[in-house]
């Protein structure tokens, strides 16, 4: 009885001590930038974090970057009235989207170090850059022109080239995030139009299924 007393001792001691040593967490407002809202969509491994801002119900989103308790506006692609930047990487390059003609055409971008590039498109009116590697790899959708119609794909961008990824048999289709071995995860529509996970590598699409 007396070895099973200690033991429940100890076992207090340890269970108080972990829950004394748990780590807390604090939410910080990153502000409003003198606007209506604020979105942070992406942050790299030096807490430099890329977003937007909506300044009032009138003007449309800017892309911007919290960095050491400063914001920075991206600014947007030549004659673009809209921007919103959706990845990082540690080197600080910026991908997202920004409008070119109004609010008609919007472009994938890449943003370094205060200049903002547009990146090339799949011949349809819209692309847009969600995700960045540290191997300067970027992915994201474009649309294709298919005579009557305009369709989303998937896509990589490496360079001043983009890859059309494809997709698993559907019309539909955006590539969302991508690691530093090249591994690209997003979703396709099938040859049903319902919608799938993929994961491409090499070339290769691969269908993750679903819970279904």
């Amino acid at each position: 009885m007396k070895n099973f007393n200690i033991f429940c001792l100890l076992l207090i001691i340890l269970l108080a001590t972990k829950i004394h040593t748990q780590t807390t967490y604090k939410v910080i407002d990153l502000g409003n930038y003198g606007g209506i809202s604020t979105t942070g969509w992406d942050i790299n491994d030096n807490t430099v974090i890329v977003g937007e801002v909506r300044p009032s119900p009138t003007v449309f989103e800017k892309a911007l970057m919290w960095k050491n308790g400063a914001v920075t506006e991206l600014g947007n692609l030549a004659n673009g009235e809209r921007s919103i930047a959706y990845g990082i990487n540690n080197l600080e390059q910026v991908v997202g989207v920004s409008s070119t003609s109004g609010l008609d055409t919007n472009r994938a971008f890449l943003w370094v170090n205060g200049n903002m590039d547009e990146l090339a498109s799949l011949g349809g009116r819209y692309s847009a850059a969600l995700d960045v590697n540290n191997l300067g790899q970027i992915v994201g959708h474009a649309e294709i022109d298919l005579g009557t119609v305009f369709k989303r794909r998937p896509c990589l961008w490496e360079g001043s080239s983009v890859i059309n990824l494809e997709t698993l048999g559907g019309d539909d289709g955006a590539a969302y995030a991508i690691n530093d071995l090249g591994t690209i995860v997003g979703r396709s529509s099938d040859g049903s139009e319902t919608m799938k996970a993929f994961r491409w590598k090499n070339g290769s699409m691969i269908d993750l299924g679903t819970l279904g």
